[in-house]
């Protein structure tokens, strides 16, 4: 059995578990090291996901930064669903 990682929006989702709240830019950071060299892997992927997840309420706007760069944040719901999923991924 080999150890993948879990579904980019789960990954995504799962970092606001170990965070407050996160922009674009810090998420690109975060991740860069096992998602950078996938095509997909942009600042305007990331942003339409975190919005997905906004949709879905998984996610939720906290603030803007200095740069005016959205900041987003775990909702208590979210923290449910994603803990939920990485659970079930991880049995697979």
């Amino acid at each position: 059995m080999h150890n993948t990682p879990p579904p980019f929006k789960l990954a995504l989702a799962a970092l606001f578990l170990d965070a407050h709240a996160l922009s674009v830019p810090e998420i690109m950071r975060m991740m860069q090291a096992e998602y950078g060299g996938l095509r997909f892997f942009e600042p305007s992927y990331v942003a339409n996901c975190l919005q997905g997840l906004k949709a879905v309420g998984i996610l939720k706007i906290t603030e803007c930064d200095s740069e005016h760069e959205a900041r987003y944040e775990l909702t208590s719901y979210g923290k449910e669903k994603v803990e939920h999923n990485l659970r079930t991924v991880e049995r697979r």
